[in-house]
Formats: C-alpha cells, sequence, structure tokens
C-alpha cells in the first residue's frame, strides 16, 4: 500500500466526484493467489485512516491483478461495499473501474476512455490466436502425461487483458521466450506472471498498474 497527495485537475472529477474531493489517496497494491489475508490488510488501514476516512478527505484505490469479477466476488465475500474504495485497477493495469454512482442498475462503471491510453499497437484478435498457440506448445516434456502448462483461460480474458492458468508454475516458459516470439510477429505487449506465478496476463505493451494509477 502506499499514499499519493492529489494534485492538479483530474480528468474524471466531474464523472466520479469521490476522486475530487479527496485530499490524499491510499492505494492498496496485491497480486496474490488467494484473498485471504488481503481482507484482513485493508481492514488495517482502514481502521489506521481513522477519521480521515470517515469525513471522506481520503480515498482509496485497490489495484490487483484480478477481474472487476473476482473483486466483486471478494468485496460480497469480505462485507465490503463498491464505495470503499474510489477506483479499481485491474487485469494488471489494462482496466480501470469505478463504483456506480447508480449501483441498482449495476456496481461499477468502467473507464473506456481509460483504454484510448493504453492500446498502441495492441495486437486484438491476432495476437490472441498468436498467444493461443503458443500456449498449446508449452507442453510438460519431463512429464509421462506431456500435460499443457499454459492454458486460455477465456473467463479471466478481456479485451485489453488475455488471461492464462499456469498449472506448473515453477515450469513455465520464460518472458523473454514470449516477447521474442510476439516480436517476430510484429506484435507488441506486456507479458506479466501474476498471483505467484499461477495466472499469466498479457496487456498493452503501454498498460500497467502503475500507468493506471497516473491516469486516476
Amino acid at each position: 500500500g502506499g499514499s499519493a497527495e492529489k494534485s492538479g485537475q483530474n480528468s474524471n472529477a466531474s464523472k466520479f466526484p469521490p476522486l475530487r474531493s479527496r485530499n490524499r489517496l491510499f492505494v492498496i497494491a496485491v497480486d496474490c493467489d488467494t484473498t485471504s489475508g488481503l481482507l484482513e490488510m485493508i481492514k488495517v488501514i482502514f481502521e489506521a485512516a481513522g477519521e480521515e476516512r470517515t469525513e471522506g478527505s481520503v480515498g482509496f484505490i485497490l489495484s490487483t491483478s484480478m477481474t472487476i469479477s473476482e473483486i466483486q466476488s471478494f468485496l460480497v465475500s469480505g462485507g465490503l461495499s463498491p464505495n470503499d474504495f474510489d477506483a479499481y485497477i485491474c487485469n494488471s493495469g489494462s482496466d480501470l473501474y469505478y463504483p456506480s454512482l447508480n449501483p441498482e442498475d449495476r456496481l461499477f462503471v468502467g473507464d473506456l476512455y481509460f483504454h484510448s491510453h493504453i492500446e498502441y499497437r495492441w495486437g486484438g484478435e491476432g495476437l490472441r490466436k498468436t498467444l493461443v498457440r503458443w500456449a498449446g506448445s508449452t507442453t510438460d516434456k519431463k512429464g509421462e502425461s506431456n500435460e499443457q502448462i499454459v492454458s486460455p483461460a477465456e473467463q479471466l480474458s478481456t479485451d485489453y487483458c488475455y488471461a492464462f492458468k499456469v498449472r506448473k508454475a515453477g515450469m513455465a516458459p520464460p518472458l523473454k521466450e514470449l516477447r521474442k516470439l510476439v516480436r517476430i510477429q510484429a506484435l507488441r505487449c506486456h507479458p506479466i506472471y501474476c498471483q505467484n506465478g499461477t495466472r499469466l496476463n498479457v496487456i498493452p505493451v503501454l498498460a500497467s498498474r502503475s500507468q493506471a494509477l497516473r491516469y486516476c
């Protein structure tokens, strides 16, 4: 976690008033394959913020490699509200969400304008097909089953994040191998092993969690 002073006019101020009104923002940046300790950590941080949180002078941003659906499930299981955070940086920084001002319609609102900042040279469907072929070649050649190590996770993927499950984290191919493959085909991307090596998120080359935070 960390904190940042707010300065200047925020581009999302008129659309998402809470971000405009905060004097400080605390960023809770996590990357783990379980959420067991995350809830306790968040509650400790909320408690430490004390009256500033109650009065609204301090806000919070949750930055993770999870999808917004996974975050929603986590909030529900932990008894937290979407409004406990001012923004959610998801999918390793390729998607940005805010709590909805009309929760009866939907709980979160995606910032579509953010994608215009990161979509440079994003390969889209062509890149996805290349990644799927690459994943199919990542087999455990030493094992008896010749099991595929990296496999597509369509339910975790979005338009700007192609997600893959890693069955054997210790045997996953190095990222430089994947970068070389996509460069040969004149493609660009930012691959990230996350959640203790159990997931691979492939996002636009300009995307990152720190870039999303600067945009906020």
